[in-house]
């Protein structure tokens, strides 16, 4: 990068320094003129690196995909009016996913604004409450010292990790000439501490946390009181929704085997797939659709550790069952309670937390010696290994009896075949539900990204791009057709990827989860206004992006391809064409086959 005297480009040079400074590594950048001061301050800085995507809305999301994975912020950057609109739908799925972004704005400066001039919108307050802060800084000046500007990045970097995590907008307007003037300009460093900056590579400003995880942690009666709660139920179970660490996971198994109740992992807790215990039970969902076991199950108390669920069979399982405690551990501060059930709820770290719960559990535990489920003793732990035993080999039996493609085979036969340490995204509607009730447990320990925030299904692809990009280890995504089609620009983004990369794509011709809700009742007015059938393959996109192509026909030619494409260091895309109406027969015929085979 040439030597811009500029003002401008000073001011771009502290902000992206400072960033820098606080843990803000990856910026990903669309190209515009307004934000050239920015974009040039990043090119010129060797600490971080970068991904331009000329696609904001991509660029968003890959941002997301890139925060969610490695637990830091990113950083957007683009240039004015309606290119800051296409960040929304990222920055809604940020907020309510807690993922920290950091969204930086370029603007007119204020005397353009509402004056005709062009590419220029109000931009102050764009993304309203769905940000956790937004701050429109002055126009580059030196009559504000570099301090107030640093202590203005801090804070939102601050504010984008706590206490909350989620997005911030930094709003920075610029005036022309923006890069290249007639005469040299310095942003002038006067203060002793702003020269201290200068010459070192700390923040200027170190925010000290307010509490401790062991400070904020309830007391010891309060402790006390939910372990006793804990220690005198008769049947309960535990839930693992949204689990982010092998930590968290550790500890959900760790309370379950304290207080010996059998856990439901939600497909995003890590504990669905590639997991194996006395205790989980990973076929709840289908077991759940018999009504003599769905009784057995119905506990006093849940104990609800993580975030979000994804099954609805689940939900109506809780609210019908009513549990009189109903006790949910967080580290998210946001509330999640669709049915309006929680009775106890703990913001904590949870490993720490579980670990405090277990000290008086435990002494409860060694003096009562009591069994799950004292009312029905057959009927207990050994039980729900029994179920996932039958429930397994009916699926496996189920699977066999044809080579034909259908979406619940595909998802089975997926979750047996990613690799040891893959990662895992699935696109909402149907690909996340049919792999949290059909896929097996007996595969390879993966982990599990989805956009459950706001559950949309826009920017998957983008978003799995991010995943790569902060792991630095294989991706295998998992989505419908029309998610595809709303994604079709990040494909581009593959053109970096040099780890193992493979879309699966599930093409039923249109929106196949409407087929299973009440809409399907409607008639002529069911096929073009709700699944909306778009009649296309997805070779021309391969294509046009330079990416390979399968289409197989049977399950056999998908486990040899996927096997292999999982392997190889780039991206590719495996379609899969399926019948809506079939799928939904399979559905049907595959739970009725299920709850035959329970034992009575």
């Amino acid at each position: 990068m040439q030597d811009l005297k500029n003002l401008n480009y000073e001011w771009a040079r502290f902000i992206v320094e400072e960033l820098a400074r606080t843990g803000v590594h990856m910026f990903f950048i669309s190209p515009g003129a307004r934000s050239a001061p920015l974009t040039a301050a990043v090119a010129a800085n060797q600490r971080v690196k970068t991904v331009v995507h000329y696609d904001e809305r991509g660029a968003a999301f890959c941002a997301l995909g890139y925060a969610k994975s490695t637990k830091s912020p990113a950083a957007l950057i683009c240039t004015s009016g309606t290119a800051t609109a296409n960040y929304f739908p990222a920055v809604i799925e940020a907020s309510y996913a807690n993922v920290p972004l950091i969204i930086l704005t370029a603007d007119r400066p204020p005397e353009l604004i509402d004056s005709g001039a062009n590419q220029t919108i109000r931009q102050h307050g764009l993304y309203g409450e769905h940000v956790r802060f937004a701050i429109t800084l002055a126009c580059p000046t030196s009559s504000v010292p570099p301090e107030t500007l640093l202590t203005a990045i801090d804070d939102a970097v601050r504010r984008a990790l706590k206490p909350k995590p989620g997005p911030v907008h930094i709003n920075c307007p610029f005036r022309e000439p923006l890069l290249f003037t007639s005469k040299p300009e310095s942003y002038p460093v006067r203060s002793k501490n702003s020269r201290q900056w200068q010459s070192g590579t700390a923040p200027f400003t170190t925010w000290l946390p307010h509490a401790t995880n062991v400070s904020s942690l309830p007391i010891d009666k309060e402790v006390q009181e939910i372990a006793d709660s804990l220690s005198k139920t008769q049947k309960g179970l535990v839930i693992a929704g949204h689990l982010s660490s092998r930590a968290e996971r550790e500890a959900v198994v760790a309370i379950a085997e304290t207080i010996q109740w059998p856990i439901f992992p939600d497909i995003c807790s890590g504990l669905r797939l590639g997991t194996q215990h006395e205790l989980l039970f990973p076929y709840y969902d289908l077991v759940l659709d018999s009504k003599d076991w769905s009784r057995e199950f119905t506990p006093d108390a849940v104990l609800h550790v993580g975030g979000a669920l994804t099954s609805k069979r689940l939900l109506s399982f809780l609210k019908a069952s009513a549990p009189k405690t109903y006790l949910q551990i967080c580290t998210e501060i946001s509330r999640y309670d669709p049915l309006g059930m929680v009775t106890h709820r703990i913001d904590a770290e949870i490993p720490p937390f579980v670990e405090l719960v277990l000290r008086h559990v435990g002494k409860k535990q060694k003096k009562s010696h009591r069994k799950l489920y004292k009312t029905v003793p057959t009927r207990g732990v050994p039980m729900v290994q029994t179920l996932s035993l039958v429930v397994e080999h009916k699926l496996d039996e189920l699977m066999e009896e044809r080579e034909e493609i259908t979406e619940p085979a595909v998802c089975r036969a997926l979750s047996k075949l990613v690799p040891e340490n893959h990662n895992l995204f699935l696109g909402n509607s149907l690909p996340i539900r049919e792999m949290d009730t059909f896929g097996s447990n007996r595969g390879s320990s993966v982990s599990v990204f989805a956009n459950r925030g706001a559950s949309g299904i826009d920017g998957n692809i983008a978003t799995a791009v991010g995943i790569a990009k902060g792991t630095s280890s294989g991706v295998t995504v998992l989505l419908g057709d029309l998610a595809f089609l709303h994604d079709l620009n990040s494909l581009a983004l593959l053109k970096t990827i040099r780890t193992p990369f493979v879309i699966i794509v599930l093409n039923n011709d249109g929106g196949g989860i409407f087929h299973f809700l009440d809409v399907a009742k409607l008639r002529g007015d069911f096929e073009p206004y709700f699944v909306t059938p778009h009649g296309m393959t997805f070779s021309p996109a391969a294509d046009l992006f330079d990416l390979g192509y399968f289409c197989p026909k049977t399950l056999t030619e998908f486990r040899k391809i996927y096997q292999k494409m999982s392997a190889a260091p780039h991206a590719s895309i495996i379609e899969v064409r399926t019948n809506r109406e079939e799928t939904v027969k399979i559905h049907e015929r595959w739970r009725t086959e299920i709850l035959r085979a329970l034992p009575r």
